[in-house]
């Protein structure tokens, strides 16, 4: 055997040794991240009541997601998420904490409290927004948030056993620092925009429910049903 043919031989055994470790590694994530990520918790996986505040509830263990703070204003939001357990997270995309927000946690600087915005995570947060008179891409925007958007699902309307986002969701707005929750009607299908009147004291929603777009006004003040608009409506 020649000195050329040993060395290549040894390149080869090198080649199948690295794939098989890149193989190993990736089953590894795959097994960790995807079948049972409940098995191996984070740093910021915490165990907690099911419902907040109430003592004697069965624990849950749920994920820190991230820590807002809303514009123009002392107050830090927190999203905290389920811990996805097993296969069945691969319905849903995978495991992505982002896309199952269940709670929101609001810490006010200078008070001794914190707010949850449930009692308990039985809803499922679709969408989260914050209201404003400003530019989203102006990172140097000091106007301060008005209110907050939500889209909330809280039943399984098309069936398949799962909160996720094919089902319908509640429009509602809350305060930032919490306080005022509202739900803006019953769920609908689809919600397309929303926007804020330039003197900031109505907010719209373009809707597409049961055939219909519409666009409806809110008050800010109290966020009461201003107007609604049937724009086109489909027949069946």
């Amino acid at each position: 055997m020649t000195e050329q043919s040993r060395f290549f031989r040894w390149v080869y055994r090198a080649l199948a040794l690295s794939g098989l470790l890149i193989v190993s590694m990736m089953a590894y994530v795959f097994v960790r991240e995807i079948l049972f990520p409940e098995l191996w918790p984070t740093s910021r996986t915490i165990e907690m009541s099911g419902a907040p505040g109430k003592q004697g509830a069965p624990t849950i263990r749920m994920h820190v997601g991230s820590v807002t703070r809303i514009k123009g204003t002392a107050v830090k939001m927190i999203e905290m998420t389920t811990v996805s357990s097993g296969i069945g997270s691969l319905r849903s995309g995978g495991r992505s904490y982002r896309d199952d927000i269940r709670n929101l946690i609001f810490v006010v600087e200078g008070q001794p409290k914190a707010k949850w915005l449930f009692e308990k995570n039985d809803e499922r947060l679709r969408s989260i927004q914050e209201v404003c008179a400003c530019d989203d891409h102006a990172q140097g925007s000091k106007t301060p948030t008005t209110a907050i958007f939500l889209e909330v699902i809280r039943a399984d309307s098309d069936g398949d056993g799962e909160l996720d986002w094919d089902d319908r969701s509640i429009p509602a707005l809350l305060r930032p620092d919490g306080s005022g929750y509202a739900e803006l009607g019953p769920s609908v299908e689809d919600i397309l925009d929303t926007s804020l009147s330039e003197d900031g004291e109505r907010f719209g929603l373009l809707i597409n429910d049961g055939g219909k777009l519409l666009y409806r006004e809110y008050a800010i003040a109290d966020f009461s049903l201003h107007s609604e608009q049937v724009l086109t409506e489909l027949d069946h």
